[in-house]
């Protein structure tokens, strides 16, 4: 009998032992303590991924043969559905850092994710990632180094205190910030953000005002009818040079006023 409940307790042991002692799946991809790496495609369904300060999460991607013997890259994704939630809260001095090794790195929150409760602040995008935000969330206090924004159609985010920069690779989007074409009022405000260097800062409908836009190869925002564009520092784009004052680099049916002709004091992300 003693060897019986010996047994039945080993057993217990080991089941615990394997099951990595109570461990999330994602804590099984931390290579080491503050890196983790996600490869091909993975999804947080109804639970909280909170980031520490420090936090570097690289993006992989995976490569199979298909049934036809072709090819197929999928990139390395980490998608937030059913209530799941990122906490990416980093500070000043130890942001959480967002990069890939190949192909690109996507961070992608489904239209019934948490975004309420989502936090990104004190991030930076580096190498080809980006954000696919199909609900509203707030992002702010972060850096998108080669690295862009996508906000779906129903999508209300705030975008404020940002530094962009830098083109994207070739053939991949060349804008800062995308707004779904089909958007819903109110709309995505995209606000005190340093934006430089970039085809088009931003595109479609949204609030655009008090930013920095600079540098852009063609008009610095490409609207429409619904895009309100107020209070903007907007410079050197669309082949022109100094401050725009009369709308000549920027595209859009909708309204443009109250031009800036000096940079706009406390935008961007401060570090």
């Amino acid at each position: 009998m003693k060897n019986k409940y010996t047994q039945v307790i080993l057993l217990v042991f080991l089941l615990f032992t394997v099951s990595g002692c109570g461990q999330t799946w994602w804590e099984t991809l931390f290579e080491r303590k503050n890196v983790l790496v996600i490869t091909g495609r993975h999804t947080i369904s109804g639970e909280t991924l909170e980031l520490k300060p420090g936090t570097i999460v690289r993006f992989k991607p995976v490569t199979a043969f298909s049934l036809a013997g072709t090819v197929v890259v999928e990139s390395g994704e980490l998608v937030f559905e059913n209530g799941g939630r990122l906490i990416a809260r980093g500070t000043l001095g130890n942001p959480i850092i967002f990069t890939r090794e190949e192909d690109e790195g996507i961070l992608t929150f489904k239209e019934n994710s948490d975004g309420v409760n989502t936090v990104i602040e004190y991030c930076k995008f580096e190498k080809n990632t980006h954000i696919n935000c199909e609900n509203s969330i707030t992002i702010q206090y972060s850096k998108f180094d080669h690295a862009w924004i996508e906000l779906g159609k129903n999508s209300k985010s705030l975008i404020q205190y940002n530094d962009f920069s830098s083109l994207p690779p070739a053939g991949l989007a060349s804008r800062a910030i995308t707004v779904g074409m089909d958007y819903i009022d109110p709309y995505p405000t995209i606000q005190f953000n340093n934006i430089t260097g970039y085809y088009h800062a931003v595109t479609v409908g949204s609030i655009v005002k008090n930013n920095n836009i600079r540098d852009s190869e063609q008009e610095a925002i490409l609207g429409s009818s619904k895009t309100i564009i107020d209070s903007n520092y907007i410079a050197n784009c669309n082949g022109k040079t100094g401050p725009d004052t009369t709308g000549e680099q920027v595209d859009t049916l909708g309204t443009y006023t109250h031009p800036k002709t000096e940079p706009i004091s406390g935008a961007g992300c401060g570090w």
